[in-house]
């Protein structure tokens, strides 16, 4: 069974668990359609596969079928959908290219994907600069309700997204500007190309650092659960693996996710194995 085939089983059962459950609790379809779709694309954009054709279908029926206040999570799935599309059409289609030319309209393809995910967003979620060391109190997140935490939880779904996408397409740039029959002309463009790339996602990797003093708390009686820090995993894992973060946002995701690991319990659980996992 092919990668693809796969994931269209896995998004089938995963339909059937959702009407299964639809019926005594739609609270709790909401909650395990959040889970399970969340989990189904960190599938697809790490191995850069398409999501299954029914997932689009899945989002128009749900919103048809529970109450729209329960549904903020619906637009953030629809982008994390697009990006794992986004995502393998870039690597096919720069796969498939056999010249210069034909590898330099792959990337011109790839970044204008890019800009027009990003502008599907469409000002869904203020962005903070990368260069702050912090975030100020007028933009960082303070969430009051758990409504708005997992608002919170899912725009850092979003942003971990995006950064798979722009990191993506930044391995792919630095593949081409490699090449050495490029004209001074192009070499330029794409040098350009990178400097935004890499903006782009370390604005993102930014933003989702941002959230670990609302999300995972320090300090025994603010200690975050089981769920909160299991959530933050992808994300922290996207910011240190991608090429386009700094030494610095990767230290502080590298340091949340090792704290995460003795929060939940691994670090106790492994033992005498920690020092081969203490470089996650």
């Amino acid at each position: 069974m092919s990668s693809k085939q796969k994931l269209a089983v896995n998004y089938s059962n995963l339909l059937i668990i959702t009407l299964f459950v639809s019926q005594p609790n739609p609270l709790f379809t909401v909650i395990w359609f959040l889970l399970l779709t969340s989990k189904k694309q960190i599938q697809s954009l790490s191995a850069i596969a398409d999501p299954a054709p029914e997932a689009r279908g899945w989002f128009d029926s749900l919103q048809s079928s529970v109450r729209t206040d329960e549904l903020f999570f619906i637009p953030s799935f629809f982008y994390g959908d697009e990006a794992a599309r986004s995502c393998r059409e870039a690597r096919l289609f720069y796969a498939n290219a056999s010249t210069t030319s034909e590898r330099l309209a792959a990337i011109d393809f790839i970044v204008h994907e890019c800009d027009r995910l990003e502008a599907s967003l469409d000002g869904s979620f203020e962005v903070c600069s990368p260069s702050d060391k912090g975030v100020s109190a007028s933009q960082s997140p303070n969430p009051t309700n758990i409504t708005e935490r997992g608002k919170l939880r899912l725009r850092n779904h979003v942003d971990a997204c995006l950064l798979r996408v722009r990191s993506i397409t930044l391995e792919l740039l630095l593949d081409t500007i490699g090449l050495p029959d490029l004209s001074d002309e192009c070499l330029d463009r794409l040098i350009l190309l990178q400097g935004s790339m890499i903006f782009e996602a370390q604005t993102r990797a930014a933003r989702i650092l941002s959230t670990i003093p609302s999300l995972l708390p320090e300090g025994e009686a603010q200690a975050p659960s089981w769920a909160e820090s299991l959530r933050m995993m992808w994300p922290l894992r996207m910011i240190i693996r991608s090429s386009a973060t700094d030494n610095e946002a990767k230290q502080t995701a590298t340091l949340a996710l090792r704290r995460i690991a003795y929060q939940v319990g691994l670090m106790q659980a492994v033992g005498s194995f920690y020092p081969a996992l203490s470089n996650v």
